[in-house]
């Protein structure tokens, strides 16, 4: 998720090491998928609900670090 993934790992390497490989390898996984995802909604919806769907993205990984 740019610029926040690399505080989140500074932030998951310290309370759980063991989690860090899981999580390059969600963010490889879910980059790819986004990537495709978002050319197919703003071919059929717009690209204002790609820009939408990005602040919802940002939102759920703000919330679910606290």
């Amino acid at each position: 998720m740019g610029t926040p993934f690399p505080g989140g790992l500074a932030w998951l390497q310290e309370r759980a090491p063991g989690l860090v490989p899981w999580a390059w390898a969600v963010n490889g996984c879910l980059s790819v998928l986004a990537s495709v995802l978002a050319a197919m909604v703003a071919l059929s919806a717009g690209f204002s609900w790609v820009l939408a769907a990005g602040a919802v993205a940002y939102a759920g990984a703000w919330l679910a670090l606290r």
